[in-house]
């Protein structure tokens, strides 16, 4: 039988139908589909993006997050339709190395592909006052590139600046420094050469007296040593009761109750 391609409306109805001979495939994962609904319903559905296969048979090969998404979120989509596929096909469907969001940034000539994404989804987890800043919401890439849009001059910057942090600084994932440093300057107003200063002393690029900034880096530096894991969400408590510290003038000698399930500290 022939292999046929075309463009089809897919209304939820139809979508239903063909998820009903989705006999054969991999569990379905509600994160994506949800990923996948919210850019449907927002307007950010790129058309031609992947295509729905299905076999000779009817059986569903590829597709159906996609068709789970039009039928939770009750729209209709155009969407490239291949049928009479090879019903083996679906043993290498999605087997290649599928675009990362540094793979889009790279693709639209960033000069900062490896930090962009990541410093973006860790800012709006500071957004959200959120301690593990890197996990709380799994954004599509569509979603990523638009908040970037947004904000170019801003993200740029804190990439930048993260890069160059990163030569120096190997205890503190550079993207959380470049989000960190985002949200203290624009959300909450600090100046920038006062937390620019704050990173480079917690990093110890540049040499402070104050011993909060010695003593969070032996602490974190010993976690490695004793081959403990520090969760991101764990450092951001860390770096959150040094920043109040720095901005009180105070000096933190033991850094106490750093549960992130167990606190409700803040940055000031």
């Amino acid at each position: 039988m022939e292999v046929t391609v075309k463009v089809v409306d897919i209304t939820p109805s139809i979508a239903a139908e063909m998820l009903a001979k989705n006999t054969n495939n991999r569990a379905l994962k509600p994160s994506v589909v949800e990923k996948y609904k919210r850019d449907l319903l927002s307007g950010k559905w790129i058309f031609g993006t992947s295509a729905i296969r299905v076999a000779s048979d009817g059986t569903l090969l590829d597709g159906q997050h996609r068709l789970k998404a039009i039928v939770d979120a009750n729209v209709t989509v155009k969407m490239v339709v291949i049928n009479n596929m090879p019903k083996d096909a679906i043993r290498v469907i999605d087997s290649g190395s599928s675009r990362s969001v540094s793979d889009m940034f790279k693709i639209e000539g960033s000069a900062y592909a490896n930090l962009l994404g990541g410093i973006i989804t860790r800012h709006r987890g500071f957004l959200k006052e959120k301690y593990d800043v890197a996990s709380h919401v799994r954004y599509t890439h569509q979603e990523i590139w638009d908040i970037y849009q947004n904000d170019i001059a801003v993200y740029d910057d804190a990439a930048k600046r993260a890069a160059a942090w990163a030569k120096k600084c190997k205890i503190i994932p550079p993207c959380l420094l470049g989000a960190l440093y985002i949200y203290l300057t624009k959300e909450k107003k600090h100046p920038e050469n006062k937390v620019n200063l704050f990173i480079e002393q917690l990093c110890d690029i540049v040499p402070s007296d104050n011993e909060t900034f010695s003593t969070f880096r032996r602490i974190i530096i010993n976690y490695r040593l004793v081959g403990k894991k520090l969760t991101e969400a764990h450092l951001v408590v860390y770096i959150i009761r040094a920043w109040n510290a720095y901005l009180k003038d105070r000096t933190l000698r033991a850094f106490k109750n750093m549960d992130p399930s167990n606190t409700d500290v803040w940055f000031l």
